[in-house]
Parts: C-alpha cells; sequence; structure tokens
C-alpha cells in the first residue's frame, strides 16, 4: 500500500465517527477544493489530507499505547470517544476498507460493559478490544481460506435499560475474498488527459488523439472474460458519477471517488492529467458499480463514459458512466 493510499485510509475511519462525519465531510471538501493540484513528483510537502491523517494515526496510535502499556494509568471516554477509537483500532489493525471484494459476509458480536454516568473506563474499552480482536481473528481462522479479508468493521453501542448500567457494545464486520481484475491494465507511463481527446499526458509520449476517457470505455467494454454471445431486448441506461461513490483509497489527488472527477475554486494551470495507477484503480472498481446499479432481472451491455462539464469561467469536470442493461438471451432472434 502506498503512502498516500494508507493516509487516506486512516481519514476514512475518521470519518465514521457518527456525530462529527458532518464536520469533517466539509473539512474535507475544503481542503479538496484549496488542494486540487498538479503532482509534483519532486516535491516532499505534504498535503492536507496527508497531515490530518498523520493526525488520526497519531490519534489511534495513542489509544492502542494506552490499553498495552498505560491500563493503570486510568482515564474515561464517552460513548461516542469510546466507540471510535475501538473501531477505528480495529479497522487500522484488521480490516481493508478496499471494498473490491466478491461474496461479502456479515457477522456480528456483542460485549457488555460497564459505565458510570455514561462513560467508560480504558480497561473496559480495552475488554472491548480485547473480545472483537479474538472474534475477528476467530471468525478467519475457521473459515480455512487465505484469500478471504476482512473489508469494514462497525463498532456501536446501545443502553441495556438495566439498572447495572451496562452497555451493550456491538460489532458487525464483512468479509470477502479478494476480485482479479477483468480487465487490461493501463501501462505504467499510460497517462491521458480526462477527455476531449486532448491526447497524452505526463510520461506518455502517444500522439494518440484520444483521452482517458475513451480509453476507460474501451476497455470496460472489452473484458478479459466475456460471457456466452446472444441479443438484448428491453435496454435501459442509468447514469452515475463519482459524487455517487465516495472512496477515500483513490490513489489520485483528483477526487476521493470510485469514478474520476475534478472540483477547484481556482483556474487550473491545465487540464488535469490522470496518470496510469489512477486508472488502474478505476478499472477495479468498475464491476462494482456496474453490479450495484443492476435492474432486477436485467444483464450489463455496455458502457459509456462521457465528460461533463459544470460551473461557470472555471468548470468543473466529471466522467459518467452511462450504463446499458437488457434482458439478455442467448438464441438468435433470426
Amino acid at each position: 500500500m502506498g503512502k498516500v493510499d494508507r493516509y487516506l485510509k486512516f481519514f476514512i475511519i475518521l470519518l465514521k465517527l457518527t456525530k462529527m462525519k458532518k464536520i469533517f465531510y466539509y473539512l474535507a471538501i475544503i481542503v479538496f477544493a484549496l488542494s486540487a493540484c498538479k503532482k509534483n513528483d519532486a516535491s516532499d510537502a505534504q498535503t492536507p489530507q496527508e497531515i490530518q491523517s498523520k493526525k488520526t494515526e497519531a490519534l489511534i496510535l495513542d489509544f492502542k499505547d494506552k490499553i498495552e502499556n498505560h491500563l493503570k494509568d486510568g482515564g474515561t471516554y464517552t460513548g461516542d470517544s469510546a466507540v471510535w477509537y475501538v473501531e477505528a483500532l480495529l479497522n487500522y489493525e484488521k480490516a481493508n476498507n478496499a471494498h473490491n471484494f466478491t461474496n461479502l459476509k456479515f457477522y456480528s458480536d456483542s460485549i457488555l460493559l460497564n459505565s458510570t454516568n455514561g462513560e467508560f473506563t480504558i480497561e473496559e474499552l480495552n475488554t472491548a478490544y480485547g473480545y472483537f480482536n479474538a472474534m475477528i481473528s476467530a471468525t478467519l481462522e475457521q473459515s480455512g481460506d487465505p484469500s478471504l479479508f476482512v473489508d469494514v468493521i462497525d463498532v456501536n453501542f446501545k443502553e441495556t435499560g438495566l439498572k447495572t448500567g451496562t452497555t451493550a457494545f456491538e460489532i458487525t464486520l464483512s468479509t470477502g475474498r479478494s476480485t482479479p481484475i477483468n480487465y487490461t491494465l493501463f501501462g505504467e507511463d499510460e497517462d491521458w488527459i480526462w477527455g476531449f481527446d486532448l491526447g497524452a499526458c505526463g510520461d506518455n509520449q502517444s500522439t494518440e488523439v484520444t483521452d482517458a476517457a475513451d480509453k476507460l470505455e474501451y476497455k470496460f467494454n472489452h473484458p478479459l472474460s466475456v460471457g456466452q454471445g446472444g441479443y438484448f431486448t428491453s435496454i435501459v441506461e442509468i447514469i452515475v458519477s463519482g459524487e455517487d461513490y465516495d472512496d477515500m483509497n483513490n490513489p489520485g489527488p483528483w477526487c476521493d471517488a470510485m469514478i474520476f472527477y475534478y472540483w477547484s475554486l481556482f483556474p487550473l494551470p491545465e487540464e488535469p492529467c490522470i496518470e496510469s495507477e489512477e486508472l488502474n484503480y478505476y478499472l477495479s472498481k468498475f464491476d462494482y458499480i456496474k453490479n450495484d446499479n443492476r435492474p432486477a432481472g436485467k444483464t450489463f451491455k455496455s458502457v459509456d463514459v462521457y465528460e461533463d462539464l459544470y460551473g461557470g469561467e472555471q468548470p468543473n469536470g466529471y466522467h459518467r458512466y452511462k450504463l446499458y442493461y437488457g434482458n439478455f438471451s442467448e438464441e438468435d432472434p433470426h
């Protein structure tokens, strides 16, 4: 996992705290607007996302140090903070958070903790962490499948209503198997400007009149593994964009989404260049997107990837996926 990928993973954990979600959502928008600029490999300056992610990692590691080495020092946590720290540490250590798995299964468990005036001691949180950590390890071991991974871990608490003052800490986790990419990957230096046939960029020396949108569309519509030939009837179309699919694991500098877009308050010095690593990331997410939007009883047919501009003097650019589905038949209609 690259440095930026790792930082973004920490930041998505931060966003999961329910009562702080809106605060960090707006913070993320502001940070992105101020930092949407071309990558500069020669620069060692940290982006605001990296700085915030480092702070998040420091909070998680500090909590880990407390439960491992400083239990006797005491300390209490409110309900929301208790949930966040336990959940964050479990995700940090156990979860993949890539959302790129098949055969997802969900597991849940709970443990009763003692609380005083709605607060939990560090000892109680250590008990919850230890219990959940063992449950996750046992789930993976019992499967006997080395390709099985934990995707996301969610922790919540619920008052029991008992006079003893106990609170139920509940965990829900999802597991799945890693999915191979069914598309021809972009080469290491195969960088393309985002749209409008503006050609190659970065280290790509091609003179071909095309763009990232066209290249993605071709690969999406020509997978490595194809099914039986046939024909479609009753075709419907569904349009989706990056605003529908947030993902802080996007390795590129332009957006935190499974579909490319860029948004900036300030004029960009040049058109966005999408590097090969980011393009391959979009390839890896396409099957999830097309399956997520598939109407009941219909089969995916094809996709049109097109550019869309929105805004005034400094327009913001989007890739839109126009997904086509239909009723598929293997028989010859003639």
